[in-house]
């Protein structure tokens, strides 16, 4: 064990002089040093073994109370905090933390495991809402980026650990990023959105996709529901990136952002009764009594669009459904905004297709 401590980096950095080496040399026997305080030497050396090298450099802290707590996640501007929380008495916890520790040696340069004993902390559980262990959060610019509760998807959670790490490497990562950017939007994760938009931002080294980068934190808005945001996050881009829509990646991923904004003010203007159709709706996504209620619904709202957009589905579903009621509806419809009424002749011409 020894031989390996003296290998160890932090080691191999200290001056050792002759009076100290002789002092713990085998051939000392001097007396003056009292059971205890060996006892004492051990057990320290071997914590430092268990800490250290064991983990292979992996670097692990034990919470000790909130502020120390709160002082470690401090750390996170500059590196990786995974919180790790678990039961002593856990034989599931061991097994993960067994799990987790050698998934982590290989981000040991950016990373620290902090350690949260459930049942000496349990004020600080209560704090952070966690229900159940095991459970592992990462931590990054103070923020929880993703965790990993009991039965959760690991490889997502490494997955996040992968991408941050590399950014504080400062690989040459555009693309992967933007691939990881894609998936959080499509699982909706936006606070890990949101984080990495923010992060890879703030790199000058992956300048040429900032439009890129700023159009995905527009979408992380997007999931949040928060208008004022995206439009903010939009001018911003209109200011600074509006040559760049001449790149055909970045055009499309404008108009995505454009489509989806719309798509939440049109939500936002829908009536109460029509928000609560849409709801049961999918809980019940093939019933077509409820999507009829819906176009009524939006009939008597004077929304044309969706109403006509719903009958076609009906149609779409079935053709003959309750005697060809949504056909008779959308006719009546038709007849009751005029031939020359844009919705009308763009409706005409999706019922024909449907029909034929």
């Amino acid at each position: 064990m020894i031989r390996k401590l003296f290998r160890t980096p932090i080691f191999k950095s200290l001056k050792f002089y002759a009076p100290a080496l002789y002092m713990f040399s085998q051939q000392n026997q001097d007396p003056k040093f009292s059971e205890e305080i060996m006892n004492k030497l051990k057990n320290q050396a071997q914590q430092f073994y268990d800490n250290i090298v064991v983990d292979n450099k992996l670097q692990h802290v034990d919470v000790i109370d909130t502020d120390h707590f709160n002082q470690l996640v401090q750390e996170s501007n500059q590196k990786i905090i995974i919180v790790y929380c678990f039961a002593q008495w856990s034989l599931e916890c061991k097994e993960f933390k067994e799990v987790l520790t050698k998934n982590m040696e290989k981000y040991s340069d950016v990373s620290t495991i902090i350690n949260i004993d459930i049942d000496k902390h349990p004020n600080l559980i209560t704090q952070l809402q966690i229900n159940s262990v095991p459970f592992a959060g990462v931590v990054y610019n103070n923020q929880f980026v993703d965790g990993y509760f009991k039965n959760g998807k690991f490889d997502r959670f490494m997955s996040i650990v992968e991408q941050i790490s590399r950014i504080l490497r400062g690989e040459n990562i555009e693309e992967m990023i933007l691939e990881q950017m894609s998936g959080l939007f499509q699982s909706r994760n936006y606070q890990g959105l949101l984080t990495l938009t923010k992060e890879a931002l703030a790199r000058e080294n992956i300048k040429k996709e900032h439009p890129k980068y700023l159009l995905f934190q527009a979408l992380a808005y997007v999931l949040m529901e928060d208008s004022n945001k995206i439009q903010e996050t939009l001018d911003l881009f209109d200011k600074q990136y509006k040559d760049d829509l001449e790149d055909m990646n970045t055009k499309q991923l404008y108009q995505l952002v454009q489509d989806q904004f719309q798509m939440i003010k049109d939500l936002q203007s829908l009536t109460p009764e029509i928000k609560r159709i849409l709801e049961r709706l999918n809980d019940n996504p093939q019933d077509k009594d409820l999507y009829f209620d819906l176009a009524l619904e939006a009939i008597n709202a004077k929304n044309y669009e969706l109403a006509i957009k719903t009958l076609l589905n009906i149609v779409k579903m079935d053709k003959n459904w309750a005697d060809k009621k949504a056909q008779k509806k959308l006719i009546e419809l038709f007849t009751q905004l005029g031939n020359q009424h844009n919705l009308v002749i763009e409706g005409r011409k999706q019922l024909g297709k449907l029909l034929n």
